[in-house]
């Protein structure tokens, strides 16, 4: 039995909701009663609800825990307990799927049996016969749309599909992480990254054996800040600070000058991207942090300060690169 985090999902290019299921749950209309747990997108026969959940005082606060189970069909069971208070809102919880294959086909079956669709036999794994024909084509929105959800809302999923979308668009081989991976570090050798300082594992940078130099990303940041076929999208798929994504509740007072990338595993948080200051420089800056204790509210409050301190740069300062503790940030 494990929590399964909806942070980390499974991987899989035929997927539904990021991998993940949305389980609801609601309070029933008097203390005592069961309260009313489901599936926001069902998968009969692949994914089973059981829940104990109780409706509490409406001075209660509510505490539920989810527990997925790896069944040996491979499905999964979801146990849902504790209590909700009555007069409550409805919560919603994610939890990645194991398998996302079987998860997609019941979910699929499911939607189509709800349109009045009759469905028959089973689904079956394998690979597309060559005379096979589509029955339908559907086009996913712009690169420059997608990368906005992705860094905006620091979606780890859609980074891995898009390193292995990448792999396969610049190979003409089957899209794989190892491919995505050869492709960025090509691009970064170019940019002369290089050396064991230098270590890529996958798209999203879940992992503790990823290495990569502040000074590797503000040359990213400086790169994409010259290139004017594709930078300008690239800057907008960031979040803003005080106005959207993660960095929305962030430096509201000066609110639209600073766009960014947060990154945050346990012991570690990072903010990378540009400050405009007040005399209307851009600066690019990566500033990382590593071996962090007692949760990232003070290493968030340093961050804050020295895009503060950047936000106030004078013209003075646009002759040349400033240095700011051990990193380089460049004016352009």
């Amino acid at each position: 039995i494990e929590r399964g985090p909806s942070y980390f999902p499974s991987l899989s290019a035929l997927s539904v909701n990021f991998n993940t299921v949305a389980l609801t749950v609601r309070p029933g209309v008097k203390s005592g009663q069961a309260a009313a747990v489901a599936l926001e997108t069902p998968a009969p026969g692949h994914v089973e609800l059981v829940s104990s959940v109780t409706t509490g005082s409406s001075r209660s606060r509510r505490s539920i825990s989810v527990k997925r189970e790896v069944l040996d069909s491979g499905g999964m069971r979801f146990n849902v307990s504790g209590t909700t208070p009555q007069g409550g809102t409805t919560a919603r919880y994610y939890r990645t799927v194991a398998d996302p294959t079987a998860h997609f086909m019941a979910v699929f079956r499911a939607l189509l049996e709800r349109e009045g669709i009759a469905v028959t036999g089973t689904a079956l794994r394998g690979a597309v016969s060559e005379d096979a024909a589509p029955l339908v084509t559907l086009h996913s929105r712009s690169l420059a749309s997608v990368a906005g959800d992705m860094n905006k809302q620091s979606n780890n999923f859609m980074a891995e599909l898009m390193l292995r979308t990448l792999g396969r668009e610049v190979s003409g081989q089957p899209g794989s992480t190892a491919n995505g991976l050869d492709a960025v570090t090509a691009y970064l050798n170019r940019m002369g990254a290089t050396g064991e300082a230098l270590k890529l594992v996958n798209g999203s940078g879940l992992s503790r054996d990823a290495r990569i130099p502040p000074s590797v990303l503000t040359s990213v940041l400086l790169d994409m800040a010259r290139n004017t076929k594709v930078g300008p999208e690239f800057q907008a798929s960031l979040a803003i600070a005080g106005w959207d994504g993660t960095l929305s509740k962030r430096l509201v007072e000066d609110a639209g000058s600073l766009r960014g990338k947060t990154g945050t595993i346990g012991g570690v948080h990072c903010l990378a991207g540009y400050v405009t200051s007040d005399a209307g420089r851009l600066y690019a800056f990566a500033f990382m942090v590593n071996e962090v204790s007692g949760g990232t509210a003070q290493v968030k409050a340093l961050h804050d300060r020295f895009a503060q301190r950047m936000f106030r740069l004078g013209d003075e300062a646009a002759a040349g690169d400033t240095k700011s503790g051990s990193e380089t940030v460049s004016g352009e």
